[in-house]
């Protein structure tokens, strides 16, 4: 939903609720995940921690709202590579940011959930159907905004 007036700081806390982090920095490349013949038959055990790229970007965000961590790898099932992680947690968002160079400055703000993403030092955002969206730091996928497209295709 574009708006053109600044959000208050009060209306920008209440859509925190709805901001996802996309981060996708030059460590993960060097992280690869395999999953044993159970493991794989009981994968719905592990979406605390990671999630195939096979999965929608709707089970992603279910997943990181259920996680402790707040944060969910995703994963590319036969190579075991981590494209990318989905985080509501500021701490984890804050120190990825610190080794990755600083991004382009940010175009301007679209939405609500958006325009908190630029404030919060995102460069890029996606708004999805149901008012949330998706933060991008360093590297920027895409989406057409819908909920059940794959969280491969928002992979860098």
């Amino acid at each position: 939903m574009p708006t053109s007036k600044k959000l208050t700081k009060e209306q920008l806390e209440a859509r925190a609720v709805h901001l996802y982090h996309h981060i996708a920095c030059e460590q993960m490349k060097g992280l690869k995940i395999t999953l044993t013949r159970k493991a794989r038959e009981n994968k719905r055990f592990f979406s605390i921690l990671g999630l195939s790229s096979k999965e929608t970007i709707r089970a992603g965000l279910k997943a990181v709202d259920a996680s402790p961590f707040k944060t969910v790898f995703v994963i590319e099932e036969k190579s075991g590579a981590v494209l990318f992680a989905l985080s509501k947690n500021t701490e984890y968002v804050k120190a990825s940011r610190k080794k990755d160079p600083p991004p382009p400055p940010p175009p301007p703000p679209v939405g609500e959930c958006c325009q908190l993403c630029y404030n919060l030092g995102g460069y890029a955002c996606d708004q999805l159907s149901d008012g949330s969206c998706i933060c991008y730091g360093a590297t920027r996928g895409g989406t057409s905004g819908n909920l059940d497209d794959e969280l491969g295709d928002i992979a860098p």
